[in-house]
């Protein structure tokens, strides 16, 4: 081992000698002293110093090779940590202190150099130049781009600003003050066009000694080719005054104000403008017919003129305005009449008309409306069907005639809702079917009128002759007579109605005859209701189910065998059985069976 020198030279630590503690001393003195932190081993390379430790960290995330320090695992090994920083941090002449970044090497530059695509990405308000942080954005510092990306239309306004170099310093200078430099001095614009007709825009105070060289003509006896020169005063009323002018391409306005043209004659138009025969004219508006050409011309025109007309028959039909009359005939229904210049033409008699009262025979009519208060009426002019609006209703009778099974008359409404059909007969009339003339639900109806009246009752509770059946208000139906029933007669069962509150058991006999309950406490008030009348028999029974060691009292109506009420079992089920003809005034009670499991 590097740094370590084996102290037994005797051989004294071997096997069959005896070994003292001195011998052991030496050895322990010479391997601490091999790892003491001033004079034991370097591990630097160097002979008897040992070799270089080139993997440290518990797990050896730490290695180096001759040249580089490097970690053992990709992006898992990190340089310092909370509460554990480094001082400082020198990397190839750049040293990290804290906050500050520094270049070691004289007038030494610092570059960021992203690799590809990649950005250097600082967040907005996070740049400072020496003491001043920077507060524009990315796409302001854009601006000072001049790409053409970064361009837009913008409406200037007196207080915005417009960055310019004010003695070499960068400043943002207020588009007003523009208006007051361009005031404050004389400017010379070359080649500008300036709009004088422009919104706000004017041109004041030129004059003659204004116009470039060679603009004025001062003689118009020879001019130049093109509109490139103007007249002065002088020059025209020295021309106009000069005799008599030929206007050779001018174009005079007669109507304007103070104009006026007189004394033209034929004579005065030019060759080939008079046009004397109208049988072949100039393609062009360009010639004037003389009066004599335009009679002539017309009177032709008449004299061969006719009326070409065609009816839903017949083909086309020619009159000869000089020989012919043209007539117009009436036909079915129509009838014409004439007077002066008129024609009328008239439905007669036998058209039906929107207005006045005409019969129809063997017509028909399709989709036809009635309107309110309308009707059909025989060949007397009896109503036999009318047609009466009740309020906004949308409902109607739909007629409609089956494939041979007969006519089905149904209540539709527009609007899909639910529609009512009642058949209402006046005065004390009544709905008539004949016997077997009735089918309900496809069942035929074989009972006759009386037969459905034996099912009629009048009022509530009472009964009437050949009735068999009443109902009283309460819900009870008595039957008169005697009751056969084949197939023998079934009841629900119900419970008791307990209440845990005031342990009060309550039997409704309008209910059933048969109750049971479940105990859930001592059972202190027990109510029988809706029995029959006195005089009327009633049978009932209740099944109490074990809830616990309860009680039941019955009380003083109850009658028991020996005047003595049945205990409750401790488990099972209890049935009693209980009989009343004075409407619950004294009810008899039975045991008919107890702790039944």
């Amino acid at each position: 081992m590097a740094g370590y020198t084996r102290q037994d030279s005797n051989d004294n630590i071997a096997t069959g000698k005896v070994i003292n503690a001195s011998d052991f001393d030496n050895e322990y003195n010479a391997i601490e002293g091999a790892f003491s932190n001033s004079s034991g081993h370097k591990h630097d390379g160097t002979g008897g110093e040992g070799a270089r430790i080139t993997v440290i960290g518990s797990s050896g995330q730490v290695s180096t090779d001759s040249t580089t320090v490097f970690t053992t695992s990709n992006a898992v090994v990190g340089l310092g940590k909370a509460g554990n920083v480094w001082k400082d941090l020198f990397v190839d002449n750049i040293k990290i202190d804290g906050n500050t970044i520094t270049s070691e090497n004289t007038n030494g530059n610092i570059v960021l150099t992203p690799n590809g695509d990649g950005l250097v990405t600082v967040a907005d308000g996070d740049l400072q130049f020496g003491s001043t942080p920077i507060t524009a954005t990315g796409a302001e510092l854009n601006i000072m781009d001049g790409s053409a990306t970064t361009q837009a239309t913008v409406t200037l306004a007196a207080g915005d600003g417009v960055v310019i170099s004010d003695g070499d310093v960068m400043k943002q200078a207020l588009v007003s003050d523009f208006s007051v430099y361009t005031a404050s001095s004389t400017q010379t614009l070359t080649n500008k066009t300036i709009d004088a007709n422009g919104t706000g825009n004017s041109i004041t105070n030129i004059e003659v000694a204004d116009l470039a060289s060679g603009v004025l003509d001062t003689d118009l006896s020879s001019t130049s080719v093109g509109d490139t020169t103007l007249a002065s005063a002088k020059a025209i009323k020295a021309y106009v005054d000069s005799g008599t002018a030929t206007f050779t391409n001018k174009t005079i306005d007669a109507n304007g104000t103070g104009n006026s043209v007189t004394n033209l004659e034929v004579a005065d138009l030019a060759s080939g403008v008079l046009d004397t025969d109208l049988a072949s004219v100039s393609g062009s508006d360009d010639t004037l017919a003389s009066a004599k050409a335009i009679k002539t011309y017309v009177d032709a025109q008449n004299t061969a003129q006719d009326l070409d007309i065609q009816g839903d028959s017949g083909g086309a039909l020619s009159i000869d305005l000089d020989a012919h009359t043209l007539d117009i005939a009436g036909g079915t229904g129509i009838d014409t009449s004439g007077s002066g210049q008129t024609v009328t033409v008239a439905i007669d008699s036998t058209v039906a008309t929107l207005t006045g009262s005409q019969t129809l025979t063997t017509k028909t009519l399709t989709t036809p409306k009635i309107l309110e208060n309308g009707y059909i009426a025989d060949d007397d002019g009896n109503k036999r069907l009318a047609f009466v609006k009740t309020g906004t209703a949308t409902h109607y009778l739909k007629i409609q005639s089956t494939n041979g099974s007969g006519v089905i008359v149904t209540s539709s409404a527009d609007d899909g809702s639910n529609a009512n059909l009642e058949l209402q007969c006046s005065g004390t009339g009544t709905v008539w079917i004949p016997t077997a003339n009735l089918t309900y639900a496809g069942t035929t109806v074989t009972a006759t009128g009386a037969e459905l009246n034996y099912n009629d009752i009048t009022t509530l509770g009472t009964s009437e002759a050949s009735k068999v059946v009443t109902a009283a208000a309460s819900g009870a139906v008595t039957i008169t007579g005697e009751l056969n029933a084949s197939g023998g007669i079934n009841e629900d069962h119900n419970n008791g109605a307990l209440s845990n509150s005031n342990q009060t058991l309550t039997l409704d006999c309008h209910n059933g005859n048969n109750f049971s309950v479940t105990t859930a406490a001592n059972i202190t008030s027990f109510v029988v209701s809706n029995l029959p009348a006195s005089g009327t028999a009633f049978f009932f029974t209740l099944k109490v189910s074990y809830g616990g060691s309860h009680s039941i009292t019955w009380g003083s109506s109850v009658k028991w065998n020996g005047g003595s009420a049945p205990t409750l079992s401790t488990s099972g089920t209890d049935v009693f059985a209980f009989y009343t003809v004075d409407s619950g005034t004294t009810i008899y009670g039975f045991t008919a069976g107890q702790a039944l499991a």
